[in-house]
């Protein structure tokens, strides 16, 4: 349901792309298709088999089990189980826009699993999410089996961390969301290997190695990607309570992994006895949210929703994720800011470096006056780059200056929106950009390389040129 609500935020060509770029998973599909759940309008995100049927759990990438059985014994089990539950959500996020997600989600698997997750993402956008679902299960299974096993298991590393993150990180999935994927399973792995009493290159994941857990985390983190979302809040998360027949035998809800995940994080019980938040639910609230306030606001630019499997007569089983905007200032994106403290370089070879970075596509940079231990007197460069940009700009550090480490921090920034005009001036016409907020121009002002030509060309002192320039500009912010 999350990654079906974020999905439909998106336009097609988006959502196509997202698929495609999605790793390897053999001759098995991922599909977002419209859907009506209790008469609301809603996307429903599958996978499906070769034969394009619903993908059936437990189905691992290059699995190689090898089995001989003997049959001699008979099992006779019958279960009827009954769950019932609802969860309500709202999260959001605020930023250039501010998203709220509320995420539910839920899986059928040869157990049933019904996640509720709420997230709330601020950034260009704002998202609101409110989850309101409830789920209904009723599960009637009969076995009548009569064998004798013996199993000779070969387990190659397929379900192993570091196999999962090699099967990411061979995808053609943007960088950016590559790290969320990553960071979420990741997230899971120290999880499920505290628990288990194993390290993080040892553990295998159980459910969450299989194809549609690879598949619904990583088209989740790709559309939350595309969605460039900065911050994320979200209402505590519902956990549910009660207990549950998992792997290793009935154990109290929450599972041990999802409350390692969820540590730090406010939870409550939540209106059912039933698992509502699972380990992959928790690993990705973790990785999305870090504020749990719950509190938005701005106006509204889109809606969606995320259709779960299954449809009950008294709720919609479904997740909404409305996109917000707030009002005021215009741009707020992130940027990384590199740090390095120098005393030991050529002045000249630095100021090179200046010319380097800039062509380079760094977004500034700058050299502060420091003293360093011994009363050293030294220079602190700090570099400005976009995220993406990090890896080549500490490169570039750790080759073209004297220092042999640096600091990497991610700032978030404010930026007007910038618009070019072409004014009058005594020199004819004089480019200016001008600077928006709320759609009001609040400043404007002329390049400092038009100026420099003008006062060369004309004869004329540079500061003169740039006062009437000012005057200029200021006469223009009158006008409008």
């Amino acid at each position: 349901m999350f990654s079906a609500a974020l999905l439909g935020l998106l336009d097609k060509d988006t959502q196509n792309q997202i698929f495609s770029q999605l790793p390897d998973i053999g001759s098995y599909q991922t599909k977002l298709e419209p859907t009506i759940k209790n008469g609301i309008s809603a996307y429903s995100f599958k996978v499906l088999d070769e034969a394009s049927n619903d993908f059936v759990d437990d189905i691992h990438i290059q699995h190689d089990h090898s089995h001989d059985h003997s049959h001699d014994h008979s099992h006779d089990h019958s279960h009827d189980h009954s769950h019932d539950h609802s969860h309500d959500h709202s999260h959001d996020h605020s930023h250039d826009h501010s998203h709220d997600h509320s995420h539910d989600h839920s899986h059928d698997h040869s157990h049933d699993h019904s996640h509720d997750h709420s997230h709330d993402h601020s950034h260009d956008h704002s998202h609101d999410h409110s989850h309101d679902h409830s789920h209904d299960h009723s599960h009637d299974h009969s076995h009548d089996h009569s064998h004798d096993h013996s199993h000779d298991h070969s387990h190659d590393e397929a379900r192993t961390p570091n196999k999962i993150i090699a099967t990411i990180k061979a995808s053609a999935m943007p960088d950016g969301a590559k790290k969320l994927a990553i960071e979420a399973f990741t997230h899971l792995a120290k999880a499920e290997a505290q628990i288990h009493g194993k390290t993080f290159d040892t553990v295998h994941f159980h459910e969450v190695g299989a194809i549609d857990a690879i598949a619904d985390i990583c088209t989740a983190c790709s559309a939350f990607y595309a969605l460039k979302v900065e911050k994320v809040l979200s209402s505590p998360v519902a956990v549910g309570s009660g207990t549950r027949k998992m792997a290793h035998g009935i154990l109290p809800i929450p599972a041990p992994a999802t409350s390692l995940l969820l540590q730090g994080i406010p939870i409550f019980a939540g209106p059912a006895k039933f698992e509502l938040t699972t380990p992959t639910g928790a690993a990705l609230i973790k990785t999305f949210c870090q504020d749990f306030s719950g509190d938005f606001s701005g106006s509204i630019k889109n809606i969606s929703y995320g259709a779960g499997k299954k449809t009950f007569s008294s709720h919609a089983n479904v997740l909404k994720v409305m996109l917000l905007e707030e009002s005021g200032v215009e741009n707020r994106d992130s940027v990384s800011v590199l740090t390095t403290n120098i005393d030991d370089m050529n002045p000249e070879v630095l100021a090179h470096f200046f010319e380097t970075a800039m062509a380079e596509g760094a977004l500034d940079l700058c050299v502060i006056p420091i003293q360093m231990k011994k009363s050293r007197s030294a220079s602190q460069l700090q570099v400005i780059c976009k995220p993406e940009d990090t890896d080549k700009f500490a490169r570039l550090i750790l080759t073209e200056t004297s220092s042999f480490g640096l600091r990497i921090r991610e700032e978030k920034r404010i930026i007007l929106e910038r618009k070019e005009q072409s004014i009058d001036s005594p020199w004819g016409a004089l480019k200016i950009k001008v600077g928006y907020q709320a759609n009001k121009a609040i400043k404007a002002s002329a390049e400092f390389e038009d100026m420099k030509a003008i006062a060369l060309q004309h004869k004329q002192p540079l500061i003169e040129v740039d006062k009437i320039c000012q005057v200029l500009c200021q006469n223009y912010l009158s006008s409008l």
